[in-house]
């Protein structure tokens, strides 16, 4: 297993920042599978607040996200 890690980090250098961002979001995808992350509790502050201002919004908003990139294509 701790081949495993060097060869990993070994890798991520050689990574661009677009690639590590990418990595990140895989690698909190899986940590929110496996529990380590994720909840409420873990959660940052901003996140709650967003959260909580976005609740009262009707409609579905990928569609009007959706909407507004075809608008400026």
């Amino acid at each position: 297993m701790h081949r495993l890690k060097e060869r990993l980090i070994k890798d991520l250098d050689e990574l661009t920042p677009a690639e590590l961002m990418a990595l990140q979001s895989v690698v909190n995808i899986l940590l929110e599978k496996s529990g380590e992350k994720g909840s409420e509790e873990t959660a940052s502050p901003a996140y709650l607040r967003v959260r909580e201002a976005l609740a009262d919004v009707s409609g579905d908003m990928s569609e009007d996200i959706s909407f507004d990139r075809e608008e400026r294509i």
